[in-house]
């Protein structure tokens, strides 16, 4: 796979493998896609509608965020890792069923559809998500504490799905992929907390800080 021009300047690296390269471009290309595949198109507006919201991305890529809802329906097609939690369906069943579940909950509150609320109110749904106080007993839909524990699984799929793009990668410094070539592992010389060897790409984004 061919690397474009307006790719991070890591991916020419040759601390970085030809198969590696190729995953990451291919994560990418994702970004031309619009329609799902694995999420009807109601669930999957109303994780557009969340993500927002639960990943702001401006601080790390002004202007430019990355499609995360495709990355996401993209994953549920599979392979997946094989865990899940035993109260919760598998993956992309679960996932139909809680977002489809946060949209009937927000129609009961408010009114109107996860998409159309402001986005405070997005982030309250987000909350009592997390509480385990948002749920239903109906067919096709989770329970609170079914829907707290897929919380768990929302959060960590987006928060993976932004760290796993290159562009990210690249504005937060992020190095773990440059750990060898195609030929020879190269690896790291220095391992200190606040060194970086010249072959690692240095941060654009804000490093934030306790």
């Amino acid at each position: 796979m061919t690397t474009p021009p307006e790719s991070p300047a890591f991916l020419t690296s040759d601390h970085i493998s030809h198969r590696t390269r190729n995953i990451l471009l291919s994560r990418m290309e994702q970004e031309t896609l619009s329609r799902p595949e694995v999420l009807s198109l109601s669930a999957f507006a109303v994780l557009d509608a969340l993500i927002p919201v639960l990943l702001p991305q401006d601080s790390v890529l002004p202007g430019h965020p990355l499609n995360l809802a495709v990355r996401i329906d993209r994953a549920l097609a599979g392979p997946r890792d094989g865990w899940r939690f035993a109260e919760l369906p598998p993956d992309a069943q679960a996932w139909e069923a809680a977002l489809l579940t946060l949209d009937d909950v927000s129609v009961r509150r408010h009114g109107m559809r996860v998409l159309h609320l402001a986005a405070d109110l997005r982030g309250e749904l987000l909350d009592d998500l997390l509480a385990g106080t948002i749920g239903l007993q109906a067919k096709g839909r989770l329970t609170p504490a079914q829907m707290q524990r897929w919380s768990g699984d929302l959060r960590a799929d987006v928060v993976e799905c932004f760290l796993s793009d290159p562009t990210v990668q690249a504005a937060l410094g992020i190095s773990a992929n440059l750990t060898g070539g195609d030929d020879i592992i190269q690896g790291f010389h220095s391992v200190s907390p606040d060194s970086r060897e010249d072959f690692e790409p240095s941060p654009t984004a804000p490093v934030f800080q306790d």
